[in-house]
């Protein structure tokens, strides 16, 4: 009996006693990624990329602490995290699909300027509200591209990526403050600038939606007015000057308050 007590000593001696569980380091990462991501939910692209490390390294975490044999600890970190981190991935990837999908459809209002360029009047004419469409002549399209061009050359197109998009919109928008306050927009007829390119620089193609004729086709309306301001330079080039607007009975835009077509 007493070789039975010395053995049970000596094994508690030696450290055969259950060792305290530790926390799972994963499971703590996770849980810090989740509340982060969260938080990073207006910024689309972060959030959604915190959200899936989250979700992975919660898992993961989950897994392990699963393997260790009571060992680990952590599973309620774990889970929180990676619910959390699930929520901020589906949201972010719900903001970037929809956010594209605007895009998408907002340059469908740049398209005129291409038509217009290649000299397509009645294929730009679609995208105009009724009364803009039957101002859109031939000589006026000739006459805003010669006025456009002496600026800025050739129009080039927009940003082909969302990031771009959002970026460009905000830096151009910030400097061409002053020239946009000047944009006057009702009820009806709001304005939308979109950040494009021409030849010789970076400017803002300004349209005029009347929202009383958008339609599945075009959602947010029919263009009453197209302008274009070159980044850095206050003028507005309009494709219809008020004159133009008030011989046809005030029926398109009255937004130039000059014949130039500038502000």
């Amino acid at each position: 009996m007493a070789e039975v007590s010395d053995n049970v000593v000596q094994g508690n001696a030696a450290g055969d006693e259950p060792a305290a569980e530790r926390m799972s380091v994963l499971a703590v990462v996770a849980l810090v990624l989740g509340v982060l991501s969260v938080f990073s939910c207006p910024v689309p692209v972060l959030g959604l990329s915190l959200g899936l490390f989250a979700g992975v390294l919660g898992l993961l975490a989950l897994w392990r602490v699963s393997r260790s044999k009571e060992k680990m600890r952590g599973k309620t970190p774990a889970i929180v995290g990676t619910v959390l981190g699930t929520l901020a991935f589906l949201f972010g990837v719900v903001m970037i699909v929809g956010i594209t999908m605007f895009v998408k459809a907002a340059y469908r209002y740049a398209e005129p300027m291409l038509a217009l360029q290649s000299g397509k009047v009645e294929e730009a004419r679609v995208v105009f509200a009724q009364a803009a469409s039957a101002q859109l002549t031939d000589e006026v399209s000739k006459d805003f591209l010669t006025r456009v061009e002496a600026q800025l050359g050739k129009y080039k197109g927009g940003p082909t990526d969302l990031i771009d998009f959002a970026k460009q919109a905000y830096d151009r928008v910030s400097v061409q403050g002053a020239a946009l306050s000047n944009v006057p927009s009702t009820t009806n007829e709001v304005p939308y600038p979109l950040p494009v390119d021409f030849e010789k620089g970076e400017a803002l193609l300004i349209v005029i939606l009347d929202q009383r004729e958008a339609n599945a086709q075009f959602q947010y309306g029919k263009i009453t007015n197209i302008g274009v301001t070159r980044v850095g330079v206050a003028d507005i080039v309009w494709l219809f000057p008020i004159d133009s607007a008030k011989k046809n009975g005030g029926a398109g835009p009255t937004l130039i308050p000059e014949s130039g077509g500038k502000f």
